[in-house]
């Protein structure tokens, strides 16, 4: 004897399901990774005689805000480590800042439009500028006398392509702006990949069309992690959200 079965339900009896496209593509949120960057850059005082350092490197376009990005990372300084202990140097000769280096704990060298004196059109030229920036954290060492420190080398510059590449050798980057140059695009698009990419371009475009508001963000990279984790967005100014949707 054969039991009768139970009904069976076939796709024309259930009701139908209108997906939307946020269904079927919800909307990404950008990864902001503004701590975690300037955990890498923001070293502690180490102890006994030891010197550490840290490089960041900012660049983008005339009036994405990198001098206003400047004031904020001196005062961001100062708070962290205490006004006292902070010397704060603003040039654009590397040379310059090395002798202005005096026996404060900390010292934050920012060198703004970096390749007036350290254009990669000219880096055979450039060993004896390159040497003064490699023995730096010796010349620190020696205003200690002993003491603890912490260096902070800051380039800012329009171009990527444009800087010696030895200084272009950093612990962090941040791009805030994008460039319609094809070669400086795809240079660019190395470090941040594609999706940060678009996302790099929509805040040049909102700066291009006077949005001052977006000078404050930017993309950031943190060089000793893999790509998936170390590239995302950088705010020079705390955001009323953690994130904005794009």
């Amino acid at each position: 004897m054969i039991a009768a079965s139970g009904r069976l339900h076939f796709a024309r009896d259930e009701p139908k399901v209108r997906l939307t496209m946020d269904d079927m593509f919800p909307s990404w949120t950008a990864r902001d990774i503004t701590r975690d960057l300037l955990k890498r850059f923001l070293l502690p005082v180490p102890e006994g005689r030891q010197v550490v350092k840290a490089s960041m490197c900012v660049v983008g376009g005339q009036g994405c805000g990198k001098s206003v990005f400047f004031e904020w990372l001196a005062g961001l300084v100062r708070d962290r480590y205490g006004e006292s202990r902070v010397h704060i140097i603003y040039t654009d000769d590397i040379r310059v800042a090395i002798r202005m280096i005096d026996d404060s704990p900390v010292q934050l060298l920012i060198i703004d439009d970096a390749m007036t004196w350290a254009s990669s059109r000219q880096v055979f030229k450039q060993t004896d500028i390159l040497a003064d920036y490699n023995r730096s954290r010796h010349v620190f060492e020696g205003r200690l006398r002993g003491r603890p420190g912490v260096i902070l080398y800051c380039w800012g510059w329009q171009r990527f392509g444009e800087l010696d590449p030895a200084f272009r050798q950093s612990d962090v980057l941040v791009f805030k702006s994008g460039i319609s140059e094809k070669t400086e695009r795809a240079k660019i698009q190395e470090f941040v990949g594609p999706v940060y990419m678009s996302y790099l371009w929509k805040i040049w475009d909102r700066i291009s069309r006077g949005d001052n508001a977006a000078k404050n963000t930017s993309v950031g990279v943190i060089a000793s992690l893999p790509q998936a984790r170390g590239v995302g967005i950088f705010r020079s100014h705390s955001p009323r959200e953690s994130s904005r949707r794009w």
